[in-house]
């Protein structure tokens, strides 16, 4: 350990001070600014402590204490602002007496998402059950593997993609009604199935990971409106499951890295755990990379900039502007070298390093206020809080945004809840969560 990881380690104290700071003057831990410095310090010691080795410099850790600092300041004025109009809400109770058609376009979106995984399987040309025959899923997985990283001609083909939006959208509508009824966990938890097939077959995290944020984010937006902010809904049972959720989530990932490689001749204890141990630097390699990338840009030599290119990518994209990306990065310490630098190198390219903290402010301003008129009760707002969470807890990615088959999924998500029609509302169903 080096001064830069020690001064580094300091700096996440501070976050985390930052984060209890916020807590007190909020009084709630799913405020974006609470929600987000908690999920930053997570990460960054994550980061140092399973990846010590990596080259770190303090100066990028007190660029995201800057960055925390502005998104809670324009938090703090959105919220204000909210505060002073009045207006009519419709209460997150009109969610409940369509509980039973959610689940459905639940249920069907999922099927439909998972017809993806038929489609993969035919154009490799082999059927469903493949999956079930190991050797012949390994090798399945180790040639898409191949075609993606190799092939520089192969794209994944459009029906997929198209039929992962839907996979997407389910994984929103379960996120969503789960965190209102139990009446509903299989298929709520259900709609996750089909991201761990696809992830399994495209040996790509992304499917798995981004299925995980949507449904997480969603989950935590119903519950800012149904618990007006609090996290009472928590007790230890639920933070018991959701470990173990996280451990199998991990282990799924894992899997997915060793079909990858294509070896499991000598598979065994040690074998899976150097190859997860490989997917955790993975994961939270952009945190040392956007230091790197951070250092050689501080003095103001940012060129070639990409103005929305990589954060809104898949939008602009439509316009026919190319999506842009970074060059590979060296962390060092022997780990995978990375194309990823987190939202803050994607900022820092697309708007400079003084457009990041008015994207920051603005964006923090936009946050505070829709969850205000989420805290008190608007399922409107809670369904716009879905994607401002998922930009915050997918933060390690260089834009969740850049997604188009994401932002589509989100779309559908937003038309969906506000063609609700009200069904003689009688106050909330038994089952709650």
């Amino acid at each position: 350990m080096n001064i830069e990881w020690i001064l580094s380690f300091l700096f996440v104290v501070v976050l985390i001070l930052m984060a209890c700071m916020f807590f007190y003057q909020k009084r709630s831990l799913l405020s974006p600014s609470v929600l987000f410095a908690t999920w930053l310090s997570i990460s960054l010691l994550i980061s140092l402590f399973f990846l010590p080795k990596a080259n770190y410099y303090s100066g990028a850790f007190l660029w995201y204490v800057i960055c925390l600092f502005v998104f809670y300041i324009g938090e703090s004025l959105g919220s204000t602002l909210a505060g002073t109009l009045n207006f009519k809400q419709q209460s997150i109770q009109k969610i409940h007496s369509n509980l039973n058609y959610l689940s459905r376009v639940a249920m069907i979106s999922s099927i439909i998402g998972s017809m993806s995984v038929f489609v993969l399987m035919g154009t490799y040309g082999t059927s469903f059950f493949s999956l079930f025959d190991v050797e012949k899923l390994i090798s399945i997985s180790r040639d898409y593997s191949l075609k993606r990283y190799e092939d520089p001609s192969y794209r994944t083909p459009t029906s997929v993609l198209i039929l992962i939006v839907f996979m997407y959208l389910g994984n929103l509508i379960g996120g969503y009604i789960f965190a209102l009824s139990n009446n509903y966990t299989k298929i709520c938890l259900g709609t996750l199935i089909p991201n761990i097939l696809v992830g399994l077959i495209l040996t790509t995290r992304a499917a798995i990971f981004l299925g995980v944020i949507l449904w997480t984010s969603a989950f935590l937006s119903a519950k800012v409106a149904s618990h007006h902010g609090k996290v009472d809904f928590l007790n230890l049972k639920k933070i018991f499951v959701s470990i173990i959720l996280t451990l199998g989530g991990i282990i799924l990932l894992g899997i997915s890295r060793t079909l990858r490689s294509g070896k499991i001749d000598n598979f065994n204890t040690d074998y899976f755990m150097m190859v997860t141990g490989k997917l955790f630097s993975i994961i939270f390699a952009s945190i040392p990379s956007f230091s790197m990338w951070f250092k050689s840009h501080i003095n103001g030599a940012l060129s070639d900039l990409t103005y929305g290119a990589i954060t809104f990518g898949g939008f602009l994209s439509i316009f026919g502007i190319k999506k842009q990306k970074f060059g590979s990065v060296d962390i060092g310490g022997g780990y995978p070298e990375t194309t990823i630098h987190s939202i803050f190198g994607a900022l820092a390219k697309d708007f400079t390093l003084y457009g990041t903290l008015l994207f920051f402010l603005i964006f923090g301003a936009s946050a505070g206020y829709i969850f205000k008129l989420a805290r008190n009760g608007s399922f409107k707002a809670s369904i716009l809080l879905v994607p401002i969470y998922l930009y915050l807890l997918g933060f390690l990615v260089n834009s969740p945004w850049k997604f188009n088959n994401i932002n589509l999924a989100i779309l559908l998500f937003l038309l969906l809840f506000l063609g609700l029609k009200e069904k003689g509302i009688q106050g909330f169903k038994t089952g709650n969560r």
